[in-house]
């Protein structure tokens, strides 16, 4: 009788990476701290596993769950962008958006992959992570938990441009789209075929997108379709040059990513620019979301 031979995983498929958690004051200036995700960075590739059992937050906190849900959501997106644009140094110099959130250690770990690694340690160290056979898409997961709500959107540069905005001239706030400053999408199903305008300020219609690594093609789709909302808005209104596109996109020379996606996202960014000269609205391209809000203030202050 043969034995079927085992197959021991080589070490070459083993990757080694360093992994953070990422913590949350849910009551703040408590002692209480949630583990909200887990970021994983490799040699060249990164992932971020965030809670998912969200449903458990309604036990604890009640009313006050919505709040921390989207407290959750905005610093693992703005970890992301930041993971995009400083590599290693985002985990170990952080720089989060909100003040009650916070990194732990950042230790060494190995692994088949950097989810692999990310999805083990959220199930060990996070009550409020579930793993599950087939993983849902977040946007079920939302319109299961919320079925009256809209489906949140996974770009989350708008929220964080408003954050951003909100934290230096408040009074500005209340120029943006009215289901941002809500925390809903920016388009519900039912009303996917009208114009929405993100900000809608005295002196500038916005837009605002971003550009991900290994997202190239469906990235580029939602900031083309961004663009036909600000002309189609521009003709209504006639005020030609408020409008503007204004995205998120890693930097050149960003250690995430090889050096052909960086090329295709510069020569996306330049055909980008081209489509958006024929219609008349100028797209800027960022590689922060600082530089975002400073351009939105500084045309918006200007006489």
């Amino acid at each position: 009788m043969m034995m079927s031979k085992i197959k021991f995983p080589q070490k070459a498929d083993i990757q080694e990476a360093q992994w953070a958690p990422i913590l949350l004051e849910p009551i703040e200036g408590s002692y209480e701290r949630l583990v909200i995700g887990v970021a994983v960075l490799g040699a060249s590739d990164y992932h971020i596993e965030s809670a998912n059992a969200l449903h458990r937050l309604e036990c604890f906190y009640g009313i006050n769950a919505p709040a921390i849900e989207m407290a959750i959501q905005m610093t693992c997106e703005h970890l992301k962008h930041d993971i995009m644009e400083r590599g290693t140094s985002a985990i170990m110099l952080p720089k989060l958006v909100l003040s009650s959130a916070s990194l732990g250690e950042v230790r060494v770990a190995q692994g088949a992959s950097m989810e692999v690694i990310a999805r083990s340690w959220m199930k060990t160290l996070s009550s409020i992570y579930e793993t599950t056979a087939t993983k849902i898409p977040d946007e079920k997961l939302v319109q299961q938990r919320l079925p009256d709500r809209a489906v949140k959107t996974r770009d989350s540069i708008p929220e964080l441009v408003l954050e951003y905005v909100d934290a230096r001239n408040s009074d500005v706030v209340q120029n943006f789209n009215r289901t941002l400053i809500e925390g809903h999408s920016r388009r519900s199903f039912k009303n996917s075929h009208e114009v929405v305008i993100d900000y809608s300020g005295k002196n500038l219609f916005a837009n605002f997108g971003s550009i991900e690594v290994g997202k190239l093609a469906s990235s580029v789709d939602k900031i083309k379709r961004r663009l036909w909302d600000l002309k189609v808005h521009r003709d209504n209104n006639h005020r030609v040059d408020a409008h503007q596109m204004l995205i998120h996109r890693p930097p050149q020379g960003s250690k995430l990513g090889s050096q052909r996606q960086i090329d295709n996202i510069e020569e996306a960014v330049e055909s980008l620019e081209q489509q958006a000269d024929q219609e008349e609205i100028r797209l800027l391209a960022f590689t922060s979301v600082e530089a975002i809000g400073e351009r939105l203030l500084k045309v918006e202050q200007a006489a």
